[in-house]
């Protein structure tokens, strides 16, 4: 037993050396080394003062408005933010227990377009409620979480990128 011990800490992983648990990667992810924070803080700085240029340059006044209908729905509840708005009464209106597979009210009578890709998570809230939703993020939490796993265990980088998706 004390072989098998050793032979799995000498592995190693993409974090360099001994094996990690998720906590310690999470704890080395948060506090990264001096010269990753500089870039980070430069990055940031661009970002910033890029901000203004592109906004008043870059971004024709339809596009303005998108952007600000999407942060306050409400300043258009007619036009742009008529969508945003309808996908909210569509989860309020589920309730805790939801109305029953197709028996949304706002779904059935088609008052949330584009159903089956950009207001999918309406349509899930308004037929199953809060209950169906605290499950469906259950499972995607757990899915990440198995994912993050993957990674922290990988023998190797090119099995952890493997295991991200890259």
């Amino acid at each position: 037993a004390d072989r098998q011990a050793r032979d799995h800490k000498s592995q190693g992983s993409m974090f360099g050396g001994e094996g990690m648990t998720v906590e310690q990667a999470l704890a080395q992810a948060l506090n990264p080394p001096p010269a990753q924070r500089e870039l980070l803080a430069a990055s940031m700085v661009v970002m910033a003062l890029s901000f203004y240029p592109v906004w008043h340059w870059g971004l024709q006044t339809h596009q303005k408005e998108r952007i600000l209908n999407v942060i306050n729905p409400d300043r258009d509840p007619t036009g742009t933010g008529y969508n945003a708005l309808q996908s909210k009464i569509a989860i309020g209106s589920g309730g805790f227990w939801g109305k029953g597979y197709k028996k949304g009210t706002m779904h059935m009578l088609r008052f949330l377009p584009e159903q089956q890709t950009d207001f999918v998570f309406s349509v899930w809230a308004e037929e199953w409620g809060f209950v169906g939703v605290a499950v469906a993020l259950l499972f995607y939490l757990l899915l990440v979480w198995r994912g993050t796993l993957a990674v922290v265990e990988a023998k190797d980088r090119f099995g952890a990128m493997v295991a991200l998706g890259c």
